[in-house]
């Protein structure tokens, strides 16, 4: 898991730079895989990627405590990872409307719409995106 925009690294594009983070291992896992003499077209990853608020801090007791986030927003972004084929990067509208409204939109990703999921734990479906490089 990568957070971005926390209390602790506020950032204005955010969910750029998430989209950003993902394409670069994409790339780097291709280049990997050919390094290491597998296909490319092999993909032993994805990503789901969701904005919104969630709860950073330290949880446990005194003798073992981990930073963590928790929350909806957590939960979510967890789930479209887990809707997500091999090598497939996925975005929710909320973070597709992040990017959609800051001023360096899109330069060089590409989002195509696929079919709105049902994801565990949540009634209403949700609309998701898939990233590609241009």
């Amino acid at each position: 898991m990568v957070l971005f925009n926390s209390q602790l690294n506020p950032q204005n594009d955010h969910a750029r730079r998430a989209v950003a983070a993902a394409l670069d291992l994409r790339y780097t896992l291709i280049d990997l895989y050919k390094q290491l003499g597998m296909s490319a077209d092999d993909h032993f990853f994805r990503v789901g990627i969701h904005s919104g608020v969630a709860t950073l801090g330290n949880v446990g007791s005194a003798k073992r405590r981990n930073f963590t986030a928790i929350g909806d927003t957590i939960n979510l972004a967890k789930r479209l990872l887990e809707n997500a084929r091999g090598g497939q990067i996925i975005v929710s509208e909320d973070t597709l409307s992040y990017i959609e409204s800051s001023e360096d939109t899109r330069v060089g990703v590409r989002f195509e719409e696929r079919p709105t999921i049902q994801v565990k734990g949540r009634q209403q479906h949700t609309c998701v995106y898939e990233v590609f490089s241009d």
